[in-house]
């Protein structure tokens, strides 16, 4: 999303979304929009932490199991000990998929779930002030 904010906008940059006007828009990476709820239909925004642990879980256990396969059978020392620092590096990073903070804007017509790419307490002061713009309307 390549919109500056001011006063009069809200926007969460990272994660696309963006009051503009009367209606909170869902941006793509190339500005293009892909959702766009008007402020009339949105009854709650609330943050969620959300825990999915088999997925990474699964990747943990290949990439230290490659880490291993890395150590053990490629002959070379440089090699085998890049190709571990590589995978152990991967299996970190899957640890942090496991615990992740989703924005879910209810409407009258369903709910629906982003993944918020920002800090939580951005996604919680985005969500807050949206309540009060909400509260504010009604």
């Amino acid at each position: 999303m390549r919109t500056k904010t001011n006063s009069a906008n809200l926007a969460l940059p990272k994660t696309g979304l963006a009051v503009a006007g009367d209606a909170l828009r869902k941006e793509g990476p190339d500005a293009a929009v892909m959702a766009e709820f008007p402020l009339t239909d949105i009854r709650d925004v609330r943050i969620e932490r959300r825990g999915d642990f088999v997925f990474p879980m699964i990747l943990i256990a290949v990439f230290l199991a490659l880490a291993y396969v890395c150590k053990a059978f490629i002959p070379y020392p440089g090699w085998a000990w890049a190709g571990v620092i590589v995978c152990v590096g991967l299996a970190a990073i899957a640890l942090l998929m496991i615990h992740s903070h989703k924005i879910v804007i209810e409407t009258i017509d369903g709910a629906v779930g982003y993944t918020v790419c920002e800090d939580r307490d951005e996604a919680e002061g985005f969500a807050m002030t949206l309540r009060r713009r909400l509260a504010a309307r009604r």
